[in-house]
C-alpha cells in the first residue's frame, strides 16, 4: 500500500499533523504515523510524569485546534474534575503530564470520526529514497512508500561541550529530560546542573520535590534563568512600524514600551505577549546580518523574556536561590574530573563564586542542538548526505520554503518533503511552542490536500 503522506516522529509535532490531516476535508487520505518509542503525543516535551512540571503556556492558549481556542480548556475540566470556571481554567498552568494524554485523545476522536485511514507504526524511519513516490527504510528493515512525508524531527539535546576525563563514568553525566533518574538522585548529593534555560527550572523543581538538601549548582554563560509569566493583558502594539526599525532600534523601543507598562503599573510581561503571534514576521524582516548579531549578542537576552515560567515554578527557584540550596554561576565548564569519589568541575572564566565546583553528578541541561550537522540521528545524516537536505540560516535547523517544504542543497524546494517545529528556527526563529506548531500543522494539512 502506498501511504499518501507518512508522517515521521510521533511527538506533539507528528500528532497535531495527523490531527489536521484527518479533520481537513476532502477525498479520503492514507495516512502513516511513525514513532519508535512510546504513544503518540510525548516525545521530550511531554513525556515527563512529574507532577512539578507544569506547562510553560496557560491552558486556555495550549489547544491543539487553532479554531478552537477552549478545546483543551473542555479536556481539562472534563478529565480533571476540577471545581472551577472555564476563565479560571483557562489562566491556569496545567500539569505537563496532562498534555500527551490531551494529544493522544484528541488524535483518537479524530480518527474515529474521520474519512481518512491513520496507521500507527512502531518503528524509526532511518533513510529515505524515491524513484517518483518516497521510500522510507525503517530500522527494522521494513519499510513503506509514501507520495510524500512530513518530518516532525522534534529536539535533540546537546552533548556536553567538552568530552568526559576516561575515567570519568558517563553514568556521572544524566539528561535534563531524564526525570525520574532526576528524582531518584540522593537528597544529599550535591548537583551541578549544565545550562540555565527551561529543562534546568525541570531539573531544579524535580530536585526540589525531593526536599533537597544538598546544593545545586547551575553553570551557564551568563548565568540568566528564565523569568516569570504574569497574567495576560496590555494594547497590541504596533509591529509594522516596529518591523521597519533596525534591530537596534527594534531593542531600544522594546524596553521603552516595558518601562513605560511598569510605569502604567503594568506587568513588562504584557509588552511581549503583545508580539506573540508576529515573532516570525519580526525576524524575517531583518537583515541576515542584524539576525546574526541578534544570535550573537541578543538571543540569551531574549529568550529569558520571551520563554517564561509559571509562577509557581518561579517561586520555588527563587525559595532554593534564597535559602543557598541554588548556587548560580557564570562561565563555562572547562574540565570534569574525578575526585575523592565525586567530580570536580572546573569553570572558565571562573566566576566570584568558585573556580572549580565539587558534585556527585551532573545534569546536562544546556539545550537543544541546533547545528542540524551534529544531530546523533541517522535519518537527518542520509539526507544531508544525499543532498536532500540542507542547513538553515547561520547555520541552524533546516532550510525550508515559506510553506515548510524542505530545500535541498541546490536550492530547490523538494514539494514531497515537509517539515515543522524547531528545525524551522533559521527561519522562523520562534518555532517551537503549540501555538506556533498547530498553526503550521494545519497549513501543511491543507497544503497537502491541496497538492
Amino acid at each position: 500500500m502506498i501511504f499518501d503522506v507518512a508522517i515521521v516522529g510521533g511527538g506533539a509535532a507528528g500528532v497535531l499533523c495527523a490531527i489536521h490531516l484527518l479533520r481537513t476535508q476532502g477525498v479520503p487520505l492514507r495516512i502513516a504515523l511513525v514513532e519508535k518509542v512510546g504513544g503518540p503525543g510525548a516525545g521530550i516535551a511531554y513525556s515527563t510524569r512529574r507532577p512539578e512540571h507544569l506547562l510553560n503556556v496557560t491552558a486556555g492558549r495550549m489547544s491543539a485546534i487553532d479554531a478552537d481556542p477552549a478545546h483543551f480548556v473542555r479536556y481539562l475540566a472534563t478529565h480533571t474534575r476540577q471545581a472551577v470556571s472555564s476563565d479560571a481554567l483557562s489562566a491556569t498552568f496545567a500539569e505537563r503530564r496532562t498534555y500527551a494524554a490531551y494529544l493522544r485523545a484528541t488524535l483518537a476522536h479524530e480518527r474515529a470520526r474521520s474519512a481518512s485511514e491513520l496507521q500507527v507504526i512502531h518503528d524509526e524511519i532511518v533513510a529515505i529514497g524515491d524513484d517518483g513516490d518516497l521510500h522510507l527504510a525503517m530500522r527494522s528493515g521494513a519499510r513503506l512508500e509514501a507520495r510524500c512525508a512530513i518530518l516532525a524531527l522534534g529536539n535533540w539535546p546537546r552533548a556536553l561541550p567538552m568530552p568526559l576525563a576516561g575515567d570519568v563514568s558517563p553514568s556521572s553525566v544524566l539528561q535534563g529530560w531524564d526525570f525520574e533518574a532526576i528524582a531518584a538522585l540522593d537528597a544529599a548529593d550535591d548537583v551541578l546542573i549544565a545550562g540555565s534555560g527551561l529543562s534546568m527550572v525541570d531539573a531544579v523543581l524535580t530536585l526540589a520535590a525531593n526536599r533537597r538538601r544538598g546544593r545545586v549548582h547551575v553553570v551557564s554563560r551568563h548565568a540568566l534563568f528564565p523569568l516569570p509569566h504574569a497574567q495576560h493583558g496590555g494594547v497590541p502594539m504596533d509591529v509594522d512600524a516596529l518591523s521597519r526599525l533596525p534591530l537596534s532600534q527594534r531593542i531600544a523601543a522594546l524596553r521603552k514600551s516595558a518601562s513605560e507598562a511598569v510605569a502604567r503599573g503594568e506587568p513588562w510581561q504584557w509588552v511581549m505577549d503583545t508580539l506573540r503571534h508576529e515573532n516570525a514576521r519580526l525576524w524575517q524582516t531583518l537583515s541576515s546580518g542584524e539576525q546574526a548579531r541578534f544570535l550573537r549578542h541578543a538571543s540569551r537576552y531574549w529568550d529569558i523574556h520571551r520563554h517564561r515560567i509559571p509562577p509557581a515554578a518561579a517561586a520555588v527557584v527563587d525559595s532554593m536561590l534564597q535559602s543557598g540550596r541554588l548556587v548560580r554561576h557564570a562561565g563555562r565548564i572547562a574540565s570534569i574530573v574525578p575526585y575523592e569519589g565525586r567530580l570536580r568541575v572546573g569553570i572558565d572564566p571562573a566566576d566570584s563564586a568558585a573556580a572549580s565546583i565539587v558534585v556527585h553528578r551532573i545534569v546536562n541541561c544546556i539545550g537543544m542542538q541546533k547545528d542540524i550537522e551534529r544531530v546523533p540521528d541517522d535519518l537527518v545524516s542520509s539526507l544531508l548526505r544525499r543532498g536532500l537536505v540542507r542547513r538553515g540560516p547561520h547555520g541552524i535547523g533546516l532550510d525550508t520554503d515559506a510553506d515548510g517544504a524542505l530545500v535541498d542543497a541546490r536550492g530547490h524546494a523538494d514539494l514531497r518533503l515537509f517539515t515543522l517545529g524547531s528545525v524551522r528556527i533559521g527561519r522562523l526563529w520562534e518555532s517551537v511552542a503549540i501555538p506556533e506548531l498547530r498553526v503550521q500543522a494545519a497549513l501543511l494539512a491543507e497544503r497537502l490536500r491541496g497538492a
